[in-house]
């Protein structure tokens, strides 16, 4: 028996060494392998200047976010933001600070968000948070706050600001190529009333008081 012959059994435990070593070996290749994959399918999803989502995790996420609003009959809005005069203040100071300026607009919107938000960078310049259970009048006043938190972001020598669009499901049908076509809608209603501003994408059919109302 083993127990009569201790060298026998230490020679029965090392034969299956191998065996164990090679298990171990796989399982952390396997480990190691399933990790590498999780980074690669991150990056994929992330731009690498902000590190916000990119704008293909962008469409992903709003598809889903539409769905399941249409599905449970659930609040959805959606906030476009695009910096003013980007162009300018990159021919002024150069693209290192323009590439500062993005990822301090990143910072404020991440900051400034809530925790279940969805932030991302889908343009050069141009930035997009989804509100998930959010009705257009929450969403104008955070609105608000971003445009505000932007431009108070600004440094001593350089200033920017941003202009922002606002739309909500509870007013267009809930999928997510109409709601980003009317949050760029009133992106581009901000754009043409002197940037730097927030606009409703339902406002040619509110009155103004009304508008006025929801943004306070």
């Amino acid at each position: 028996s083993s127990e009569e012959n201790p060298v026998a059994a230490w020679g029965c435990y090392l034969s299956f060494l191998p065996t164990i070593l090679t298990g171990v070996g796989l399982f952390s290749l396997l480990s190691f392998t399933l990790d590498a994959i999780e980074d690669t399918k991150a990056l994929a999803r992330t731009d690498g200047l902000t590190g916000l989502l990119n704008r293909r995790a962008f469409d992903d996420e709003l598809m889903i976010a539409a769905s399941r609003a249409e599905r449970y009959q659930r609040d959805l809005s959606l906030i476009l933001l695009d910096l003013d005069n980007f162009k300018s203040l990159n021919d002024t100071y150069g693209h290192p600070a323009g590439d500062a300026v993005l990822r301090a607009v990143a910072r404020v919107l991440l900051e400034k968000s809530r925790r279940i938000d969805v932030v991302a960078r889908i343009g050069g310049e141009e930035f997009a948070v989804i509100l998930a259970d959010t009705p257009a009048s929450a969403a104008i006043r955070l609105a608000e706050r971003l445009r505000q938190a932007v431009s108070n972001a600004s440094s001593e020598s350089i200033g920017f600001t941003a202009s922002f669009g606002v739309a909500s499901v509870q007013d267009i049908k809930s999928d997510a190529e109409s709601l980003l076509k009317d949050a760029d809608k009133a992106l581009y209603l901000a754009k043409e009333n002197g940037r730097n501003c927030v606009r409703y994408a339902q406002e040619p059919e509110a009155s103004m008081g009304e508008v006025l109302g929801l943004v306070r």
